[in-house]
């Protein structure tokens, strides 16, 4: 039953007070600086147990049956209808009448983490980006002492965030002594924004702290210019790498030279490569005519079937046909030594990883290259955009815009590649490969590492 009573507070009883016993409790008594008498029941801690004057506090249980206090009143009668309100609701929830209340702002959001990468996982966000995300959001609400949402200042956020960004790595980690890329900065501002309007979503918050953050412009501080090669390069790169005896990243040189070949003439990023079995291929005729990339290595989050070039067919199925069904086809570099791999056999065919105006060729300007075989071959932009898969035909423009100028429009819609179906397939190599021969790597640049690790043995 909701009820009003007086708030108290604790305090040791004064040297000058008389205790003595009444109705079988221990009374201090004494007299306050305001000559107005104190009578207060002493505690078995020692202490006596006194109430605010002109104070009232509701007493109320709420949904799950916890004794409540509401905040202090001035006038009992207040305090009284604000408890019988709150435990009314209470009943009302119990009986699946009403909702509980949700917090609104007076959480902290550090707190809050963990549910947001929960709900980013349940959406069917990758464990790498979720795990990213949680990096950096614990990082920036540590670093920028961010507690509720209501005491956010985003203009002080936005401040120290371009100052971490000038600030680069701390001592010790990898790019010490550099600036963080613009880039860099805006994926943090998607990060919060992504946080915040989780927040309101899920009613943990009534506005989004981190709304008015924007991005900058990337492109004026781009830190690395990726490039296509020539097909004639393109041509080199593939033929020199499939005759290599080398095993490097645990692939023999025929695997290398497919993904490549697959990686040039689909787009497909490396992640979704190293999915694809065999049943991703679509058969006609005794050669492959399509793959298949599902909706879950996607970066968009939407399946991708993808034609192949007639020029292709016959050396991508004469590579197939021996891999075992339901295995992927690419089972031994990891998505982040592909960059690696791929400047090993640059170096073997003699082409630079960066050119003269200092833009480099990695495993991600392969993309690029399969843009620049639609472009040379008359492709349209919206047909190159559905090609490489891009949420907007901005990103497929900013390729043509920088190298439309070494684009011909002699060249076929895929250009031959010469050499490829005659070049020897090699050994087919298990997961692990041929350790006798395998090549160890550096890092290349732009390379996640997380700590010093051992070199594995020869």
């Amino acid at each position: 039953m909701a009820h009003a009573e007086r708030p108290t507070y604790t305090q040791a009883v004064p040297d000058h007070a008389t205790v003595r016993a009444e109705k079988g409790e221990r009374v201090a008594c004494w007299t306050d600086r305001k000559g107005q008498p104190v009578k207060a029941v002493v505690l078995p801690s020692g202490k006596c147990r006194r109430t605010v004057p002109g104070r009232w506090v509701g007493i109320y249980r709420d949904h799950t049956g916890k004794r409540r206090k509401t905040k202090p009143f001035g006038d009992r009668n207040r305090a009284l209808e604000v408890a019988i309100g709150l435990e009314n609701k209470g009943r009302a929830v119990r009986d699946g009448r009403a909702e509980p209340d949700r917090p609104t702002g007076k959480i902290l959001l550090a707190e809050q983490v963990d549910d947001y990468l929960g709900f980013m996982g349940a959406k069917g966000d990758s464990e790498t980006w979720v795990k990213r995300v949680g990096v950096e959001l614990r990082r920036l609400i540590a670093h920028h002492k961010l507690t509720t949402a209501g005491a956010v200042d985003v203009e002080k956020v936005a401040r120290q965030i371009e100052l971490d960004r000038k600030a680069g790595p701390p001592e010790g980690e990898r790019g010490h002594g550099r600036s963080y890329s613009t880039r860099t900065r805006n994926k943090w501002v998607v990060s919060l924004k992504g946080f915040g309007r989780w927040l309101v979503r899920s009613k943990r918050a009534v506005f989004n702290p981190f709304d008015a953050l924007s991005q900058k412009n990337a492109e004026v501080d781009r830190r690395l210019e990726r490039r296509p090669i020539t097909v004639e390069e393109l041509v080199k790169l593939i033929t020199v790498t499939r005759i290599s005896v080398d095993v490097v990243q645990r692939m023999s040189g025929t695997d290398r030279a497919m993904m490549y070949l697959l990686a040039s003439h689909t787009g497909l990023r490396a992640g979704a490569l190293r999915q694809l079995t065999p049943e991703s291929f679509t058969w006609a005729g005794g050669v492959p005519t399509s793959v298949y990339s599902s909706a879950r290595m996607q970066k968009n989050k939407s399946a991708l079937g993808i034609d192949l070039s007639p020029n292709i067919r016959q050396a991508v199925g004469d590579w197939l046909k021996p891999r075992p069904p339901g295995q992927p086809i690419f089972r031994g570099v990891a998505n982040n030594r592909t960059a690696e791999m791929l400047r090993h056999d640059l170096a073997a065919a003699g082409i630079p990883f960066r050119d003269a105006a200092g833009r480099v060729f990695d495993f991600h300007s392969l993309r690029i290259q399969a843009a620049f075989l639609l472009f040379a071959g008359g492709a349209s932009l919206p047909e190159v955009q559905q090609a490489l898969d891009h949420s907007t035909p901005v990103l497929t423009a900013n390729i043509y815009s920088r190298f439309g100028s070494q684009l011909t429009n002699t060249m076929s819609r895929i250009p031959v590649l010469p050499g490829l179906t005659d070049a020897p397939l090699g050994p087919t190599l298990g997961p692990e490969g041929d350790k006798t021969r395998q090549k160890q790597l550096p890092r290349a640049e732009g390379a996640e590492t997380k700590g010093k690790k051992k070199p594995r043995k020869s």
